[in-house]
């Protein structure tokens, strides 16, 4: 997607079964729903986690076994890779408790813990140098910024009003961008720590983002929302671009493809439990992605884009190839 998208989308009716045409590989070993699911950089490895409180590595080649990192000392809600692969954040958070863990993604070793309660950890993310982990804390209304060698609190993102929800890094590092209970997407200047700009859309309190991520190039930035729609802006020019009916349901992930040229997306309690992918500048749905038998929690494209990896509170992940269902099983 490109700065060139300047419509409004408030409905979807044309189907396409272009990319998603072969059947799902299925990852089952979590006790309960899994409620994260993200591929390495090299894409030889799928890590999850889940209600269970468990960090698990599976090998997308050999899918019927997985290795434990550990557990969390509740449940774990979000991961995130480092740039170059050679770890693995993991948060985790209720009511009570948060945890930010990093993990050693050779030998599975726990390399720090940074105990957050009793704030809550909603989401977590890797800067593109790999320096930086962002942990965004639901109750204390904050992002940390952790060392990524140590742990250790580099600062934070000031205090704003409602939970945090969401957290990333533009592709450049520059900007941050966080999603929250109080009705806006906020961008902030990564080196500085300081707000640029809170943007909503429509009446002030209405964009309650869930999720949030940018587009490959950076130039664009979509939130998830409560209300079940994808709202997107020009990320340097900050005017809106689009306004997408993609859910019936609060979304709970939104992701965009390699090449950008898709966005796929999950929605809570959906009941059709099925990730839906919408492809070009008008956003023509594809064929949505059923199989799982609970709502789809989280959502991930492979580096190459040739699979995509979904969570479900069904207590599996599936990995789906695309490729027009060409695409062989992923293989080292």
């Amino acid at each position: 997607m490109s700065s060139r998208l300047a419509v409004t989308v408030l409905a979807i009716v044309s189907f396409t079964t272009r990319a998603f045409a072969a059947e799902p590989v299925t990852l089952v070993g979590h006790e309960g729903g899994v409620l994260a699911a993200v591929f390495s950089p090299d894409g030889e490895q799928v890590a999850t986690a889940g209600w269970d409180r468990a960090v698990k590595v599976w090998d997308p080649a050999a899918p019927g076994r997985s290795r434990v990192l550990g557990h969390h000392i509740t449940r774990a809600v979000s991961l995130a890779y480092s740039p170059d692969g050679s770890t693995l954040a993991s948060a985790a958070g209720d009511q009570k408790h948060g945890e930010v863990r990093l993990w050693d993604a050779a030998n599975g070793q726990p390399l720090w813990s940074v105990d957050t309660s009793p704030a809550a950890v909603n989401d977590v993310a890797f800067s593109p140098d790999g320096k930086t982990v962002a942990a965004a804390l639901g109750s204390a209304r904050v992002v940390k910024l952790l060392d990524a060698n140590t742990g250790r609190e580099l600062g934070q993102l000031p205090e704003r009003p409602g939970a945090v929800l969401a957290v990333a890094f533009s592709p450049d590092g520059s900007m941050i961008a966080t999603g929250g209970s109080d009705g806006a997407l906020r961008l902030w200047v990564a080196e500085s720590r300081t707000e640029y700009v809170a943007l909503t859309w429509g009446p002030a309190g209405q964009t309650v983002a869930l999720a949030v991520t940018f587009t490959p190039d950076g130039r664009s930035i979509a939130a998830g929302c409560e209300d079940g729609r994808v709202r997107i802006w020009d990320a340097r020019t900050t005017e809106p671009q689009a306004d997408l009916l993609a859910h019936k349901n609060p979304i709970s992930r939104v992701a965009f493809s390699p090449d950008g040229r898709r966005l796929t997306t999950a929605g809570f309690r959906d009941p059709a439990s099925v990730a839906r992918v919408w492809s070009d500048v008008w956003f023509t749905e594809e064929k949505p992605l059923a199989g799982h038998t609970g709502y789809v929690t989280w959502l991930a494209y492979s580096p190459r884009g040739n699979w995509l990896v979904t969570a479900s509170a069904d207590g599996t992940a599936k990995l789906w190839p695309l490729d027009h269902g060409n695409a062989a099983k992923p293989t080292k």
